[in-house]
């Protein structure tokens, strides 16, 4: 089941980014408000800021393989969330695909948002 990698890398590459975009706004602030009068503060937060550059494109690189990964996964629970979560199919376009019965599908579709839920809570 490759999704559920490719959703926890994709919720870290997020919580990154969000952390990312803080520390510029930070560094904008102190830019703005501060002049540049203190360089101590100014270069902690441009090192900071170069770290997580680095991580955002490190994560945003293991995100994409991962999605190429899930798009080539014939695991019917993959294939479910591809065309689903990924491709916005419907629900009968899937069945045909995979060869299972809408209910079934359904019942896929409800795992995978049950799996989905406890990975938030993590």
């Amino acid at each position: 089941m490759k999704y559920l990698e490719y959703e926890r890398q994709k919720k870290r590459y997020s919580n990154i980014q969000k952390i990312y975009e803080a520390m510029l706004s930070e560094r904008e602030n102190i830019i703005r408000f501060d002049g540049v009068k203190d360089t101590g503060d100014l270069a902690h937060v441009n090192m900071v800021i170069d770290g997580l550059r680095q991580s955002l494109n490190d994560r945003r690189e293991l995100v994409t393989m991962l999605k190429g990964e899930l798009m080539a996964s014939n695991d019917p629970m993959d294939v479910v969330y591809r065309m689903r979560i990924l491709e916005r199919q419907k629900v009968g376009k899937i069945a045909r695909c995979v060869n299972y019965s809408d209910t079934q599908v359904y019942r896929m579709l409800n795992q995978i948002s049950d799996t989905l839920k406890t990975l938030d809570r993590e």
